[in-house]
């Protein structure tokens, strides 16, 4: 593992209860649950067409030192922007290293 690739600043978040917003919407409300150094690469963008607007999703590698405790259902924050956890892999097995596949979701309220 390069730990020196490790150079960006990321927090990770935790969801909390599901409030109702502004338009009587349930959206999830999240806290901030660890800061931690990462490596953030982006693996693939794609656009498709969801209820006639069009929405740009970009595929991110996240990869960090092993950190218990971290569950799918979070999400990470990095430059202001929030990811979603799609997949935590435990890079051999040897708790070390985690891979995270994260999507940002460009045109969503954050």
């Amino acid at each position: 593992m390069k730990f020196e690739r490790m150079r960006h600043r990321i927090i990770l978040q935790k969801p909390l209860d599901i409030e109702l917003n502004t338009m009587g919407e349930t959206a999830p409300k999240y806290e901030n649950w660890k800061t931690v150094w990462a490596n953030v690469e982006p693996m693939v963008g794609r656009e498709y067409q969801e209820s006639q607007k069009l929405q740009a999703e970009t595929s991110y590698r996240i990869t960090i030192r092993y950190l218990a405790g971290l569950h799918p259902n979070m999400r990470v924050m990095f430059r202001g922007r929030a990811f979603e956890v799609q997949s935590i892999l435990n890079i051999g097995e040897r708790n070390e290293e985690l891979l995270l596949v994260a999507i940002e979701k460009v045109g969503e309220e954050q």
